[in-house]
């Protein structure tokens, strides 16, 4: 379950241009889980680009979406910090 704060962080900002998004998963949730995936994909296929602190912010594929998105990487696990659509 992703933390309802984060979401609120994420999508509650319109600047951030999430709502074709939101509408093409059904929901905000759905909308993070696919971004959570598109991320994690990239960590696993070696493809995220991160500073010497771990953290990241890049271009992905969210099932024909181009979303931009900044977090860290901890361990093995990807957190996403924040997300936009240009």
């Amino acid at each position: 379950m992703v933390d309802r704060n984060r979401l609120i962080h994420i999508f509650g900002n319109p600047r951030h241009n999430l709502g074709p998004l939101v509408k093409q998963f059904g929901s905000e949730e759905a909308a993070f889980q696919a971004m959570q995936d598109a991320v994690d994909a990239a960590l696993t296929a070696g493809k995220i680009a991160i500073d010497g602190l771990g953290v990241y912010s890049q271009v992905f594929d969210v099932e024909g979406n181009v979303v931009t998105m900044a977090g860290v990487i901890i361990g093995n696990e990807a957190r996403i910090g924040t997300a936009w659509m240009s």
